[in-house]
């Protein structure tokens, strides 16, 4: 399973970058413009079904992982829809005190 041209241009509107394939996934990087964001890039990378695992590579080695999917035009990581660099680095500050 890889994703499809929507799902792309789901991820362009959403992070307003262009998204890079990378090892079977796709990774997004942010753009110039985001405010030094903590999690450097997110590595995305099909699962099973409509899952894909997120990856998510900081800069301070603390790095994290969800699960994610696509859903009616959104994206969301973590049972979170996700609306940009700020949404994500939000999520990598709860995932740790998430329980699954």
């Amino acid at each position: 399973m890889s994703l499809d041209i929507i799902q792309l241009a789901i991820l362009r509107r959403v992070f307003q970058v262009e998204p890079k394939f990378s090892r079977g996934g796709v990774m997004v990087t942010p753009s110039v413009s985001a405010q030094d964001p903590a999690v450097h890039y997110i590595r995305i990378t099909p699962d099973q079904d409509d899952r894909f695992v997120i990856d998510f590579i900081t800069r301070k080695g603390k790095d994290a992982m969800a699960s994610g999917y696509f859903h009616e035009g959104d994206f969301y990581i973590a049972e979170h829809v996700i609306s940009g660099w700020h949404s994500i680095d939000r999520l990598v500050d709860v995932l740790p005190r998430i329980t699954w």
